[in-house]
């Protein structure tokens, strides 16, 4: 996936999405909008390479003429992945003179705040486009999970403790219960990377059962080849949060979960948080703010199968947003 301004570039850099223990496909969206913006900006060629991440078996991805480079030098890919200095070292990196292309990973949060342009908007949407199966697998498990238009998603992080190390916290889960009543409807999908905390709700909240999907999330860059099918979880779930009317997030950090807010960005979802504290209270309630309207920049033109999926994702109604307050994201 090529992206940036290829003329007069003074070097060509490769975002290569690999497994890190510490960058999930939030961290590599994020890193990826930073290098697109940077791209921008400082006139390099960028390259988005997702071949070696396992998420390349669900999504479209075209082949480039550095893609056995990439594969033959995989062990030279500079992690940048919560480097110190980060912004520097790329900036270093990029304006070096160099003959080969420069092949790096990051996660970096200096544009953790900022709204994607429509250029690194696009880049996010096509990244995002399904293979054929995958998105006959998709239209297998909504009709299983009977997930049927218009529907919004409460999405709830309980974090890599439960998630990676299946530590469960019945504490925790109990707490929770009083904010999904508050914000659970009939067209409410419930979605988690606890599957035990679902089977938990299932259980205590027998009413909500068909609402809960249930899949077995993982975390993407802990998996390994024994986890497809959890793999593909994950991404049905990812899915799930494109075609929403709105989605509704809790999550135990301090942050919103990058898998929710670039989705949130990218295609035009209305994204509100319910705050940490409302676990105890669930009066308090806040908003992320509105993100602006999908626009198709002139800079990249889509074909084929991409520009299929990008017109079946016309953004939706925005629900009503509730108030409004600062926040912050990872």
């Amino acid at each position: 996936m090529t992206s940036a301004n290829s003329a007069n570039s003074t070097n060509t850099v490769i975002m290569v999405w690999m497994q890190d223990p510490s960058s999930g496909l939030g961290d590599l969206l994020r890193g990826t909008v930073y290098l697109c913006e940077l791209s921008q900006k400082l006139n390099f060629r960028l390259i988005v390479d997702t071949q070696l991440h396992p998420v390349s078996q669900f999504l479209l991805s075209t082949a480039h003429e550095y893609s056995e480079y990439v594969r033959q030098n995989k062990h030279r890919v500079l992690n940048l992945v919560n480097a110190a200095n980060c912004a520097s070292t790329i900036e270093q990196c990029v304006m070096a003179k160099t003959g080969d292309p420069i092949l790096l990973i990051t996660n970096i949060a200096d544009n953790i705040q900022a709204r994607p342009s429509a250029h690194a908007t696009e880049l996010i949407r096509t990244l995002l486009t399904p293979t054929d199966d995958f998105n006959a697998q998709f239209s297998a498990m909504c009709a299983e999970f009977a997930v049927e238009p218009p529907y919004s998603i409460l999405h709830l992080r309980l974090g890599d403790d439960d998630l990676v190390y299946h530590i469960a916290n019945r504490e925790t889960y109990n707490a929770l219960l009083p904010l999904i009543d508050a914000h659970v409807d009939d067209t409410t999908r419930i979605i988690s990377d606890s599957a035990g905390f679902k089977q938990y709700l299932g259980k205590v909240r027998p009413h909500l059962a068909n609402r809960i999907i249930p899949t077995t999330p993982v975390h993407l860059s802990h998996s390994t080849d024994k986890d497809m099918h959890r793999i593909k979880d994950t991404m049905f779930d990812l899915f799930l949060l494109m075609h929403a009317r709105a989605i509704k997030t809790y999550t135990s950090y301090y942050w919103v979960s990058g898998f929710v807010h670039w989705v949130s960005s990218a295609f035009n979802v209305p994204l509100f948080s319910i705050d940490v504290s409302s676990v105890q209270s669930v009066q308090s309630v806040q908003s992320v703010p509105s993100v602006p309207s999908v626009r198709r920049p002139v800079s990249l033109t889509l074909s084929g199968k991409s520009a299929q999926f990008m017109q079946s994702m016309q953004p939706m109604q925005p629900m009503q947003p509730m108030p409004i307050s600062m926040m912050r994201f990872r």
